[in-house]
């Protein structure tokens, strides 16, 4: 479990159900742009292993299939 102030506690296996987290959805069309910039983030600073790095491949794929339908609301 864990938890996010707007959709409450969410079910999250390994994480902590008081540990906070964030929530972007693939309709939000200002998330895509923050999951790529997270995305060079990472490659840039970070090091980490090419399983991360195709993790976060795939959410931009699927995220970029997905239509953006609004603004968060």
């Amino acid at each position: 479990m864990a938890f996010d102030v707007k959709y409450g506690q969410v079910a999250v296996p390994g994480i902590s159900e008081d540990e906070p987290i964030f929530i972007l959805r693939a309709q939000d069309r200002f998330a895509l742009p923050l999951i790529l910039l997270y995305k060079s983030q990472v490659a840039a600073l970070a090091r980490v292993d090419d399983r991360m790095m195709s993790i976060l491949r795939a959410v931009v794929f699927a995220f970029a299939k997905w239509p953006t339908t609004k603004i968060p609301d």
